[in-house]
């Protein structure tokens, strides 16, 4: 069975069908499945900058699938998040940054983080807001309580290698009860 809106919206984002397909078998995980016969697409796929070097989709090809698609998320406030975290990071030590081993930012800057947390929002599809809230700021907190000893930079939290470790815990469903008790913002615009 086809969607018609679905088969317009692809023609309206000049994309092919193949196309198309090819970005929901790579967001699925399945490629290594059908690899041979989209090895065109992928390199196609490569040039426009939709998919990086590890055959991973980029925000370039969330983006179109959300165009194609309608909008599989609410809109994340970014700035406000962070904001939020670096207000949160001094209420703890005093500080709106932290400098791990006196050089590593423990928070990352906008656009870092607005791009890994873009990312791992649609690759994962975490649609809780309040939950990725209270994951990053539960996080924080871990750190601050580890004296920010053996612990990641918050943008490798987020991502690092492909790997989220905010996705992992969003589905295990791992949140310090006592970690952050305030109302989260709603981060995201509904």
């Amino acid at each position: 069975m086809y969607n018609l809106d679905y088969l317009l919206k692809i023609k309206e984002n000049h994309l092919t069908v193949k196309e198309y397909l090819l970005f929901r078998i790579i967001e699925d995980g399945s490629l290594f499945l059908f690899k041979e016969e989209y090895i065109d697409e992928i390199i196609k796929a490569k040039k426009e900058s939709y998919i990086d070097n590890n055959v991973n989709l980029t925000n370039k090809a969330y983006e179109v699938l959300n165009k194609i698609e309608g909008n599989r998320q609410k809109e994340v406030n970014y700035e406000k998040l962070l904001i939020k975290l670096q207000t949160y990071l001094k209420t703890l030590s005093g500080k709106d940054q932290y400098k791990v081993q006196g050089k590593y930012n423990f928070l990352p800057n906008k656009v870092d983080f607005q791009n890994r947390l873009k990312k791992v929002i649609l690759k994962y599809k975490l649609k809780d807001s309040n939950k990725v809230e209270k994951l990053l700021l539960n996080y924080v907190n871990l750190a601050y309580k580890a004296n920010f000893s053996y612990v990641q930079l918050l943008q490798y939290y987020i991502m690092k290698d492909s790997q989220s470790q905010l996705a992992t815990d969003y589905e295990d469903n791992i949140i310090e009860t006592n970690a952050y008790k305030n109302k989260p913002l709603d981060t995201f615009n509904i």
